[in-house]
Order: structure tokens, then sequence, then C-alpha cells
């Protein structure tokens, strides 16, 4: 019997599921065809697209963070997509896509990393993993 060995887990930054609809727009896409965010982290984002995003695999786009009645949450971040599932083992007619975000500045992370808090499915209240300790909690 054959072992199916799978990846070693690459991320720098725990993701975290989403609880919200958050859409990720890339720039210079038709505006209908943006992706739904399934996680998030300030390292990268896990979304789902029901068209496919042909020519993508290891480019570099930049895309904004949308909410689901088209308030603009986060512009012109900087990502590559370092996966893309394939349509052939998925039936539901939508591709996974995986981001990493790159070249973020300081302010760009501490933004990403006080969304994925706001949006996910964690309780209020609840404590979310941190990598850092100079991490603090910002009371809004």
């Amino acid at each position: 019997m054959a072992q199916t060995s799978h990846p070693a887990e690459q991320r720098l930054y725990p993701r975290y599921p989403l609880r919200e609809e958050i859409f990720l727009s890339v720039q210079g896409d038709a505006p209908q065809s943006s992706c739904s965010l399934t996680d998030l982290s300030e390292g990268g984002a896990g979304c789902l697209a029901d068209d496919e995003k042909t020519g993508l695999k290891d480019r570099f786009i930049l895309c904004d963070l949308v909410s689901e009645n088209d308030q603009i949450i986060l512009r012109s971040l900087t990502a590559r997509v370092v996966f893309m599932d394939d349509a052939k083992n998925n039936h539901s007619g939508t591709r996974r896509y995986g981001l990493q975000f790159i070249n973020l500045t300081p302010l760009q992370k501490r933004q990403l990393s006080m969304i994925a808090r706001k949006y996910s499915q964690l309780e209020a209240g609840g404590n979310l993993p941190c990598r850092g300790m100079d991490l603090r909690p910002m009371l809004l």
C-alpha cells in the first residue's frame, strides 16, 4: 500500500477562520469575480473563487479586502498565489487558493492582525495565539 506524503506546513503565522464574510478583490480583475476569504492571518489568506483565476500561480498580485456591504477594509496588499487546488477533484464548482502576503509594511501587518481578530470565529474575549511577545491587545 502506497503512502501519500503531505508537504510540511510552511505557514509562519496561524490562520483564523472567519465568521463574517470578507472578499478579496484582485486589482485589475472584474469586480464581480472577487474571492471569498475562508481564513486570514498577517502572513496570508485562504480563499474560494467561483471562476478560475488562470495564470496566477506564483505571480504577484495587488488585492483589496472588502466587506460584504462593499466597504473597503484594507487596500493594496501585495500577495503571491502559493496554492491552487485541482479543479478535477472539486465538485462544488469553486476553487481554493492560498495567498502569501509579501512586502507588507509594519502598519499593514498590524492592520491584518487586527482584522483577523475582529472577524475570526473565536468567541469575543477569547485569546488568539500569537507568536510575538511585543503584541498588545488594542481597545476599540
